[in-house]
């Protein structure tokens, strides 16, 4: 339709139709995780500041917000999963698989942050090798799974370059620590479409 020379284009907030997919939670735990990660990256560079990284209030502060981000990507996975409208089994169980997947790698990672914080926890919740190692990595494979799950599926919820964004932002926790602040930027814009944050668009006012 072309644009109409009496009508004055104009621009508004619009909330995208994905907005009410997920629970309120875990719209939350999608801007919370990135946003603690941060955190945990400023703390991480305080404790630092003596050319090591121990033992201290910083130290302790710090993975106690990296705990938390933890929880908050565990919360996206479950929301993600629940947000499924109306699954073939095909895509049941392949979205339940990655959930299952995703929520054991937040759970391996969960115990690595533990052992961070407490020294001890080695003695009374051991953690098998193969999963410490594998935490990170299947944390990932869940959530992005679930999120090109929708985009494929629902595309007018998710856009394609969301789940990209958050395997940048892993990828960059991978490659450097001191990485911490550009991560949660590029997780922060790749989760962000799933709290349902505004965005503008041009309509068209008489």
């Amino acid at each position: 339709m072309r644009d109409d020379p009496g009508r004055i284009p104009m621009v508004r907030w619009s909330c995208p139709q994905h907005a009410g997919r997920m629970s309120s939670p875990s719209r939350f735990a999608a801007l919370a995780a990135p946003l603690f990660l941060l955190t945990y990256g400023i703390f991480r560079y305080v404790d630092g500041r003596d050319g090591e990284h121990g033992p201290g209030v910083a130290w302790n502060v710090g993975h106690t917000f990296m705990l938390a981000a933890l929880l908050c990507f565990a919360a996206v996975i479950v929301g993600l999963r629940r947000a499924v409208r109306e699954p073939s089994v095909r895509r049941a169980s392949a979205t339940t698989t990655m959930t299952v997947l995703g929520l054991v790698g937040a759970a391996a990672f969960v115990r690595v942050a533990l052992g961070d914080l407490f020294p001890g926890a080695d003695g009374f919740l051991p953690l098998p090798g193969p999963l410490h190692d594998a935490g990170p990595l299947l944390l990932l494979l869940g959530l992005v799974g679930l999120m090109i799950d929708v985009a494929i599926h629902e595309p007018h919820r998710l856009p394609a370059w969301s789940p990209m964004a958050v395997v940048a932002g892993f990828a960059a926790v991978g490659a450097n620590l001191d990485l911490l602040p550009l991560a949660a930027g590029l997780l922060l814009a790749g989760l962000m479409p799933l709290a349902g944050a505004p965005r503008l668009e041009r309509v068209p006012v008489s």
